[in-house]
């Protein structure tokens, strides 16, 4: 432990502590992280529930990004970063995906293969590229630009997967990494049994835009080991639908595209998604 601190949050409440290594009286620390946790013997509960989240700003662009709480997670499951990226965008900007890991075991090392699921790529029986990670006990590890650096692939994009751990989670940060600075967005690692959808479940996207001030990605990623057909459904904010399409996803692939069609503007509309019995 680099650093310990007690502060107290009164029921109800919200407190954010800025620059928080200034505030902590400590000198800054490199790819750090921080335990949070409620204290019983200092007046709190065992049982206290709270969120937690941190803003990671870019002092040059001034891009906050938003980078939630995760909780030590104990069940065994696939873990999945739904997009990662190494490859040009729209107006010369670079994408590139940083990826953090944790180990919060107390037994000792961990080792994970860390799986690139290729877009548009059947990724079974074996993924488009693997590697192992291997982390001690409570050892943070920090991989820049992981579809750059680790899997060698410099015009790609597709999830990040990892096999089942009890200790280990990982989250994500994907950008352009521009002139002035950088601006991007973070994916956590998700749970298929919190996230995923089975067949003929239905999932929302809401709040999309497609105008001359924003343009609206989807995302889809299948997890499964064979290929499934995914219905898609987009609607104006009235109801109105459209479009209503399907796309095949390859086995363990990723797929992402671009909401925008010949519909004019749309402002404040939702994407209905479907998995289909293929």
């Amino acid at each position: 432990i680099e650093h310990e601190s007690f502060f107290s949050l009164s029921a109800g409440s919200w407190r954010q502590f800025n620059r928080i290594f200034s505030t902590l009286g400590i000198e800054p620390i490199d790819r750090a992280f921080a335990e949070v946790a409620p204290v019983a013997n200092a007046g709190g509960s065992a049982t206290a529930r709270f969120a937690i989240y941190t803003s990671l700003v870019d002092n040059d662009s001034g891009d906050p990004t938003y980078l939630p709480g995760q909780s030590n997670w104990t069940g065994t499951e696939e873990i999945v970063i739904p997009a990662a990226a190494h490859n040009p965008g729209v107006g010369g900007t670079q994408w590139v995906t940083d990826v953090h890991a944790i180990n919060w075991s107390t037994a000792g090392n961990v080792g994970v293969d860390v799986e690139l699921l290729a877009e548009g790529l059947s990724n079974h029986p074996v993924p488009f590229a693997s590697d192992t990670i291997v982390l001690g006990t409570d050892e943070h590890l920090f991989l820049p630009d992981i579809v750059g650096e680790l899997y060698g692939e410099t015009n790609r994009k597709g999830a990040i997967t990892c096999a089942p751990s009890s200790s280990l989670n990982l989250w994500s940060r994907t950008y352009n990494d521009g002139e002035s600075g950088t601006f991007g967005q973070s994916l956590p690692g998700l749970r298929a049994s919190r996230y995923g959808l089975s067949t003929f479940e239905d999932g929302m996207l809401i709040g999309l835009e497609e105008s001359a001030d924003y343009r609206t990605n989807i995302g889809l990623v299948n997890i499964g080991t064979a290929s499934t057909p995914v219905a898609i459904r987009i609607y104006r904010r009235d109801g109105t639908m459209l479009d209503s399409f399907s796309v095949d996803l390859e086995a363990r692939s990723m797929q992402q595209f671009s909401a925008a069609g010949p519909y004019g503007t749309v402002r404040d509309g939702r994407v209905e998604i479907a998995g289909q019995d293929g």
